[in-house]
């Protein structure tokens, strides 16, 4: 059999390289683990792409898009400045976008510096300990509920 090869490979790779699936370029830029969960991310629209809420992960992306991902509790702004043709290694990840966002640091500080910050934990401080939402130890809790069963079919017996 005869090498089938197409002639313009390289003009495929140029074109590929100009813009990507928004959802594969999350799972090479490490930004989430799969690629059902980069399409679940933004099929739920948590994903902006120049400050436009997208719902579809088949959405193409080009170098110099803005991204902004509300994901692990924080918001992300990613400027795209690359693609990747498989998931590589963290290194190689980071050199595919430039972070925009603001340090978490900044925003401790930040809040610290504010002074309406300060009487608002005052306030909060110990309303949830008379709720009970306090979580039991499981062996503990499973010990518990087979002496209640236990006392309960000697009850039942008696």
């Amino acid at each position: 059999m005869a090498n089938k090869r197409r002639p313009f490979v390289e003009e495929a790779e140029v074109v590929a390289a100009a813009s990507q699936r928004i959802d594969k370029w999350l799972v090479f830029a490490r930004i989430v683990k799969t690629r059902g969960i980069a399409q679940q991310l933004v099929e739920t629209r948590k994903v902006r792409l120049n400050k436009d809420k997208i719902d579809n992960p088949a959405r193409n992306i080009r170098l110099g898009d803005v991204l902004t991902i509300s994901y692990s509790s924080r918001v992300h702004v990613l400027k795209v400045t690359g693609f990747a043709e498989r998931r590589g290694s963290p290194a190689e990840a980071q050199a595919l976008y430039e972070d925009l966002s603001v340090p978490a640091a900044a925003v401790a500080a930040s809040a610290a510096d504010e002074p309406s910050a300060e009487p608002v934990v005052a306030v909060m401080e110990g309303v949830f300990d008379d709720i009970g939402r306090g979580r039991r130890d499981p062996v503990q809790r499973d010990k518990d509920r087979r002496t209640a069963r236990k006392a309960k079919s000697m009850r039942e017996t008696w």
